[in-house]
């Protein structure tokens, strides 16, 4: 391509930008002119706050609903629970993390996962080390 005809094509698109926008604006003060557009904007505004209003009180109505539904659930009568003198209380484990058990398992999860994992991004699957299925060869 010439350079005059890149000055000339950025010219153009210059020129209609600019066209563009004086649309735009003229556009614009005309609707801000018109009352039937006011009166479109402001029925459109009473109409969002109605649906919004109308989610609010179905979220409202579920929420108590599933309260009286909690509320309404009776406790099995063999569920019973008798504590144990025999032993020491349990410690408590009302931790964030959800106590020691669960750090190992998570622990030995990722490490399972970066073991598998490949250095081009991909995954090792099967493999499983089972009789047949999925990651078995057939020997036959």
């Amino acid at each position: 391509m010439c350079m005059a005809t890149d000055f000339a094509s950025q010219a153009r698109r210059k020129e209609r930008r600019e066209f563009v926008d004086t649309v735009r604006a003229l556009a614009a003060h005309v609707r801000q002119k018109d009352m039937r557009w006011a009166k479109a904007q402001a029925e459109a505004a009473a109409k969002a706050a109605e649906k919004e209003q109308a989610a609010a009180r179905r979220q409202k109505e579920a929420k108590a609903a599933k309260l009286a539904q909690a509320m309404a659930v009776e406790e099995a009568d063999w569920y019973v629970v008798v504590p144990r003198l025999d032993r020491a209380p349990l410690p408590c484990t009302d931790t964030l993390s959800g106590g020691r058990r669960r750090r190992r398992r998570r622990r030995r999860w990722r490490r399972r996962r970066q073991d598998t994992q490949l250095e081009g991004g991909g995954v090792v699957r099967g493999g499983g080390g089972g009789a047949g299925g999925e990651g078995s060869e057939g020997g036959g």
